[in-house]
């Protein structure tokens, strides 16, 4: 293609046929050409390409699937794609019928481009006999095999990282230290959820290792030189305060526990662990989590972000374009992707645990028509009209409230690049309306209320803040601001009675006497603990509780429950105690209500389901029956069931 070029730049005289011919020959000579993070093809039949496409994804939308994913088409015979798509071509191409251009253009892309280096066996940085000799540890076979597939893999494929796929019980504390250790890590960043800091991390590094590590855990110590240093997500804006002693060391690794708490890139969390990743240049970053992603394609960019340092903004926005479609051709994508930078493994495999019962249990109550879908849908029109008369009236006030806040901002912020986007935002949204099928503006609206909580809020003086509170959502979008109302107030508040209501009429006493072991009972709202608490004291049991007004003591809660016998069973939140704890002197679990999604479902009964059960698990989820006519209880059902078929098909459960 040298050739080619230079003699094109010194102006040969080629006119038509041999022109083309000239042009024709560059393409034989140098048929894959890159051109900063794309890739020119020529030769390849676009039209059979995008044909068989068609069938195989039974879509007349073709073309326009294709180029989502970054794939340009110019003429007939030539493409251009982003290097990080490179993958997602040939998984397309492999798809097909193997006729012979596309079994050449395959070829061709494993051969001259970056994907050749997954072809590639390397000189691998693992020394597993690093483990025995620093940690009193026994590796179980599931544990050492990712460890040692770790390296290859993110070598193969150019990560910054991995991520630690492992189902929930398996063991990924423990498996991601080892890791660490065989690495030689002269320093190790953890980033936790809050109630795992101790309980967890610091107890099991402790417990662990041979010699003492020395351990700072954010919030707890000053700040001082250490070989592990322990934040939670809150609290990773104080990673300065130890930087200088991090910078000093060559070998640092980064471990992201329940890395799928980092879904949103524009959160401030997100923003602060890419703070910390590239600032410490890590190696080698492992991201934890049994449920990566929990239902959408789009919770994968800020994994991506993290991991590929091919993922660049251009990649980001193709991505953000490509995933936002809800197609079987955009899942199977997403799942082949998944398997590049993930290593998953289930309990079923990898352990022979004992065996979980999954049971459902229909309640009546004398109360059961309120929540029929039917009642409720009567109710949404009354409250809906009711709201809507609501803000006619005081619009006036909410407007005036809000501008007056605008114009101290704009004292304050003047010309901020950030804060003019945001004011075009407002704009929009006062004179298009909001629009959920819009995925551009969703992603705008998103990025304001992120701008709002975390640099706006901060400015404003508490009385101005009260008044942007109350008026800002009524201003921009009152039909979505009576919608969220629909849901946050009526609906939840009718979901939070019904599963209440039920709970005096179930065999829940039955439940807890007759288990074999402690119980354990979830629940996603926090009056509902407070009745199954009042409801189950009355019958003489002395339950321990872990929900909001208790969070600061988890630790205790959870260590008296176990070595108390008099206490059972234990009530809680999904949201306080669905991760990072193990319960398995419990083993049944109660879901007064299902959360919404199945990873959370998942992960809140395998806090019983795991290393160490001994006893068979049982898993009891109360709907309520209202016979023939549909209920609240069994929608919450069916959007947890679409939550789990969206998970399994991107993630690939077997």
């Amino acid at each position: 293609m040298v050739f080619c070029e230079r003699t094109y730049k010194k102006g040969n005289k080629l006119k038509g046929l041999y022109m083309g011919n000239f042009r024709l020959l560059c393409e034989i000579l140098e048929p894959v050409k890159e051109e900063g993070s794309y890739y020119t093809i020529s030769l390849f039949p676009i039209n059979r390409f995008a044909k068989d496409l068609s069938k195989r994804y039974k879509t007349s939308r073709i073309f326009k699937v294709i180029e989502a994913t970054g794939i340009r088409f110019f003429g007939r015979t030539t493409i251009k794609i982003h290097r990080f798509f490179i993958p997602e071509f040939i998984y397309m191409l492999e798809s097909l019928p193997p006729i012979n251009s596309y079994t050449h253009t395959i070829d061709l892309l494993k051969e001259r481009t970056w994907y050749k280096t997954t072809q590639t066996s390397f000189t691998s940085r693992i020394n597993t006999a690093l483990i025995s000799n620093t940690m009193n540890v026994t590796l179980k076979p599931h544990q050492l095999d990712f460890i040692k597939l770790y390296d290859d893999k993110k070598q193969q494929y150019m990560l910054d990282g991995y991520i630690l796929g492992f189902e929930q019980g398996l063991g990924k504390t423990l498996t991601s230290l080892a890791l660490m250790e065989s690495l030689k890590k002269d320093c190790i960043i953890i980033v936790a959820p809050k109630s795992t800091l101790m309980s967890v991390w610091k107890n099991e590094i402790e417990t662990f290792y041979k010699s003492k590590k020395r351990i700072w855990v954010v919030n707890e110590d000053q700040p001082q030189d250490a070989d592990v240093y322990i934040f939670n997500y809150e609290s990773m804006t104080k990673f300065p305060s130890v930087y200088n002693f991090i910078s000093k060391k060559k070998r640092v690794g980064l471990i992201v526990d329940e890395s799928h708490n980092f879904l949103h890139l524009d959160s401030k969390r997100t923003k602060n662990l890419l703070f910390i990743k590239n600032k410490t240049r890590t190696e080698d970053l492992l991201l934890m989590s049994g449920t990566p992603i929990k239902a959408l394609g789009s919770e994968m960019i800020p994994v991506l972000m993290l991991l590929d340092p091919m993922f660049d903004s251009d990649a980001q926005n193709i991505f953000a374009n490509a995933f936002g479609l809800n197609t079987v051709f955009a899942t199977e994508i997403l799942k082949n992707r998944m398997g590049m930078i993930m290593h998953r493994k289930l309990k079923s495999e990898a352990l022979n645990l004992p065996e979980k019962n999954e049971v459902v249990n229909k309640i009546k109550i004398p109360n059961g028509n309120t929540y029929t879908i039917d009642n409720v849908k009567k109710l949404i029109v009354e409250f809906i009209a009711k709201r809507k008369e609501y803000y006619e009236k005081n619009m006036s006030k909410y407007q005036k409230d809000f501008e007056q806040v605008m114009d101290y901002l704009k004292s304050k912020l003047g010309k901020n690049s950030d804060f003019i986007k945001y004011l075009h935002i407002i704009e929009n949204l006062k004179f298009n309306g909001y629009d959920a099928r819009d995925k551009k503006k969703v992603e705008l609206v998103r990025w304001a209320n992120i701008y709002e909580k975390e640099v706006l809020y901060p400015i404003l003086t508490s009385d101005l803040k009260r008044k942007f509170l109350t008026s800002k959502s009524a201003v921009k979008y009152v039909d979505l601001k009576i919608k969220g109302e629909v849901l946050g107030n009526l609906l939840v508040k009718l979901r939070a009675e019904m599963t209440s209501d039920m709970i005096k009429h179930s065999n829940i006493i039955n439940i807890i006497n007759e288990s074999e072991k402690k119980t354990v009972i979830f629940t996603t709202f926090v009056k509902t603990v407070e009745a199954a608490n009042e409801f189950i004291s009355s019958k003489g049991f002395k339950p321990s509780l872990a929900y909001g007004k208790t969070s600061s003591n988890i630790k205790g809660i959870l260590v008296d429950f176990k070595n108390n016998p008099k206490l059972n069973p234990l009530i809680a939140t999904v949201q306080t105690l669905s991760t990072g704890v193990t319960l398995v002197e419990a083993n049944t679990v109660i879901f007064l209500n299902k959360p919404w999604r199945y990873t959370d479902y998942q992960q809140a009964s395998d806090r019983v389901h795991r290393i160490g059960q001994e006893s068979e698990v049982f898993i009891y989820t109360f709907l309520l029956d209202t016979g023939s006519s549909p209920n609240l209880s069994e929608k919450m059902e069916d959007i947890m069931q679409w939550s789990k078929d969206m998970f399994e098909a991107i993630v690939g459960d077997k």
